[in-house]
């Protein structure tokens, strides 16, 4: 029997291991209470794809979209080899269910 790693395509184990990078880094800038709410999940055409688990989380993650910017482009633009130039960010309640601890309730001193 053939282990799982050659079944797997090992462009697409790297390719995981580079958004999850990714997603570290910028979760190591934001605040503690937005981090756990936002995973990278692709990066096409120059544009760098956030997912979050929801629409409060959301929101507070694009006040940060140009910092984050700055951030992906100056850690990551040789590993990439182009430069990312719009932040995108997307809704999936789903991935609440990978983070049990996602209940995010803004408040005035989250900030």
């Amino acid at each position: 029997m053939n282990p799982i790693q050659a079944l797997i395509d090992p462009t697409m184990v790297e390719k995981a291991h580079r958004l999850s990078r990714i997603t570290q880094s910028i979760r190591s800038r934001l605040p503690s209470f937005l981090a756990q709410h936002c995973w990278v999940s692709k990066i096409v055409d120059k544009q760098l794809f956030i997912t979050t688990d929801n629409a409060d989380a959301c929101n507070q993650i694009r006040y940060y979209q140009h910092e984050i910017l700055k951030q992906v482009n100056e850690e990551f633009t040789k590993i990439l080899g182009h430069s990312v130039t719009r932040l995108r960010l997307r809704i999936d309640c789903r991935m609440s269910e990978l983070n049990p601890q996602s209940t995010y309730r803004p408040t005035s001193y989250d900030k």
